[in-house]
Parts: structure tokens; sequence; C-alpha cells
């Protein structure tokens, strides 16, 4: 009775009334509870993937979906789901993100626990992207004079090298070579998710091309410091994480 009153509540008496099948006793397995034992059981995921779709089951398909009966979970409440995510601003990638998990996992059920994946072949929002803007040296010029000067040698190399920012972090001086020019990209950093904390590790670039030797202007290596264990260190002598080069510095 309390699990009907709450199915009631939350998506009305029609809905909740279609949940029940032939007897009046609810299935115990909810579509939060079926992704959950979905991706408990992933294998060979990076844990940041992990922690990725454990966040969108607490935060996005949870609380929308998540208290449904899983053989009752219909199409029309996966649009609804979708479509309020579209009406709160999310962006065509992050939407299809987070509806692909549910779409593998219901995938995943079939036909065990329900006959056929609702969310399958459905058409999701896109969003028209920006065209990517270079910057020209007018740009470079007021970016470099608006970063404190300790951490202009940083900003120049991101912009001469094209390198992304877990890439350039990661480098050591011995991946520089300054007689011809040219920086090997072979690391970057990675989150890591343990004991409920956010940490960093070293891994391979975001893909295999993305290891690469790139050409860098002999001037802007020259403003290097090559003294430490890795390229770029904050103030402290530690590794330079996003976070905080942007609260402290690209943001002001």
């Amino acid at each position: 009775a309390d699990a009907f009153k709450k199915l009631a509540d939350k998506f009305g008496p029609d809905k909740a009334l279609a949940s029940l099948r032939s007897d009046p006793t609810l299935p115990s397995q909810t579509v939060a509870e079926w992704i959950q034992h979905y991706i408990d059981h992933l294998t060979g995921l990076k844990k940041s993937t992990l922690y990725d779709y454990r966040s969108y089951l607490k935060n996005d398909i949870g609380p929308a979906l998540g208290d449904l009966p899983l053989h009752s979970l219909t199409r029309e409440d996966i649009a609804q789901w979708v479509n309020a995510m579209a009406e709160n601003g999310s962006s065509g990638k992050t939407i299809a993100n987070k509806h692909g998990l549910l779409s593998a996992a219901l995938t995943a059920a079939v036909p065990t626990h329900i006959p056929f994946n609702p969310a399958a072949g459905q058409k999701l929002p896109e969003t028209v992207r920006q065209e990517m803007v270079a910057l020209t040296p007018q740009d470079f010029a007021r970016l470099l004079e608006a970063v404190p000067e300790y951490w202009r040698p940083l900003v120049e190399f991101l912009v001469a090298s094209g390198a992304r920012w877990g890439e350039a972090t990661a480098l050591r001086p011995s991946d520089v070579n300054r007689a011809e020019g040219t920086v090997r990209i072979t690391r970057a950093w990675k989150r890591t998710y343990e004991g409920g904390g956010i940490g960093y590790e070293i891994g391979v670039p975001k893909t295999k091309r993305s290891i690469r030797t790139v050409d860098v202007d002999k001037s802007t290596l020259d403003k290097l410091e090559y003294a430490g264990e890795f390229l770029f260190l904050n103030r402290a002598g530690r590794p330079v994480r996003g976070n905080g080069f942007h609260d402290r510095v690209w943001k002001p």
C-alpha cells in the first residue's frame, strides 16, 4: 500500500494502477534498482565513466523515473523525462549521454525482465554547436596581458601547442626537445574517484591518436622551467589543477 501510494503521489493514480499486473502486488524491482544493478556489473570502464553513470542515476534518472516498476516504464515516460531535461537547458550531448545509459540498461533487461526496450530508437534533441573561433594575435595579446606573470608561460604554451589542459599539465621536462622545437605528448591527467573523493592520476591521452609530437616555437619553450618533476607547477610546487587555475586565474 505504501509503495502504491508513493507511485500515485508521484506519477498519478492512472500510472500507479497501470503498474499493477493481474495481481495487486507491486513488483519489487524498480527502474533505479535495475540500473544500479546494471552499473555495478559493468566491466572494463574507466573510474570516471562509472562515476558519471552513478551521477546520472542519482541526479537525473532516479528522481524522474527511478521509483517506477521496471516493467511499467513506457516510451512516453522517457519522452517526458527527455523533454524536461531539454527545457531545463541541458545540451543535446548531455541528454544523449544520460539517455544512452538508460537505454543500455534497458537493453540488458530484455527479455528476462521486460519484453522490449522502450528507449530504443528514440529521437533526441540536438544542440547546434557554435563554430570554433581561433584567437587572433590581438586576442592573444589581450589574454596574456590579463594573466598574472607567473602563469603566462603556461597560457602561451597552451595557445602555441594546441594541447589539451590535461595533456599540457602532465608534461615532464624530458618530453621537450628544445633544440628541435618539439614536444612529445604521451600522457594526461585523469580524474579518479576513491572513497567518495575526487583525485587525479596519470593516464593515456583522450584517444590513441592523441599521442603525438607537436611543434612549438623555441621562444615559447625557452620561457618554461625545466627543474621540476612536471613542466608546469603551481606556486606551491605541485601539479597544476584545472579547478584551482580556473577559479584563481582564468575566471578573474
